[in-house]
């Protein structure tokens, strides 16, 4: 692979423009950070609940670090949502809507 200064000038120049419009998305990123952290502990909070059973995944599921986290938003609310990361689990998702004026819980789907 061969360098050229354009080349080095334009990687440079995307720095700077990175580095220049980051401070204005970052509160907005800041905000849908803090709505998937309100969804995850209300999550916690109700697979604590559970309760026991003699499925073989009981344990797995009862546990908020075995899901992975989807972010989406539309213009007044963030969707946070749950999946199972072990695919052996075919039901499981969890979505959570939250608000984006207060980041209070708006809305709650599951699906078994």
């Amino acid at each position: 692979m061969k360098w050229t200064t354009g080349g080095i000038v334009s990687i440079a120049s995307a720095l700077l423009l990175a580095a220049a419009i980051s401070p204005l998305h970052a509160q907005g990123k800041s905000r849908i950070l803090d709505a998937a952290e309100a969804a995850r502990e209300k999550f916690a909070s109700e697979l604590g609940k559970r309760k026991p059973s003699d499925w073989e995944w009981e344990k797995y599921v009862s546990n908020v670090d075995n899901y992975d986290i989807g972010l989406s938003e539309s213009p007044e609310l963030y969707v946070v949502v749950f999946t199972p990361r072990e695919k052996k689990i075919r039901s499981g998702r969890y979505e959570y809507w939250v608000s984006k004026s207060d980041l209070k819980i708006v809305k709650f789907k599951g699906y078994e």
